[in-house]
């Protein structure tokens, strides 16, 4: 079971995903919006009693086309390959 939180400023959402593959579809449905968030320490993943911050995401979310690098800007595909 993954958590997907997202800080707003008067808002904290959430949504839960039982798998990766669902969690992964869904931030690649919103790729930019997710980006923004995780980069600006707005968003997080959370499995079990383990929190993923932005700092985590850049190295555990990765990008498929040519192993780019989220700071890259050309066309994200954002993975969770690398979470538990």
């Amino acid at each position: 079971m993954y958590f997907l939180i997202i800080c707003e400023k008067k808002h904290l959402y959430y949504e839960t995903f039982d798998d990766r593959e669902s969690l992964e579809e869904h931030i690649n449905s919103r790729k930019s919006f997710f980006h923004k968030k995780f980069k600006n320490h707005q968003a997080y993943i959370v499995k079990g009693e383990e929190i993923f911050t932005a700092k985590k995401h850049i190295d555990a979310i990765h990008i498929h086309s040519g192993d780019k690098h989220l700071g890259d800007n050309s066309e994200k595909g954002l993975s969770t390959d690398k979470l538990p």
